[in-house]
């Protein structure tokens, strides 16, 4: 079984409110063979480290845009959107 060390994942933070409360949720990727073993090993930290609930959603994929011209050109993201939205792909 991997270690919570040996996965490689990329880290995105968000805070928010709920029911007045601010709370913060972290998503990583993971390859999808792992994930039912990330699951299971976040579980088992949850009770320790003070965190509820571990979800994973298998029905979502990840996509990046990805280019050293990015930098130079704003607007790449609204594009992006614009492009997906234009074909109906809802974006979580």
């Amino acid at each position: 079984m991997a270690t919570l060390e040996t996965w490689f994942f990329t880290l995105t933070q968000r805070c928010h409110k709920i029911d007045g409360i601010l709370t913060r949720d972290i998503a990583f990727t993971v390859a999808q063979i792992d994930a039912e073993s990330a699951k299971n090993t976040l579980e088992k930290s949850a009770v320790e480290l003070g965190w509820g609930e571990v979800a994973v959603d298998k029905q979502i994929a990840k996509v990046s845009v990805v280019g050293f011209g990015m930098v130079a050109h704003p607007g790449v993201a609204a594009k992006m959107f614009e492009a997906l939205s234009g074909r109906q792909i809802n974006i979580q």
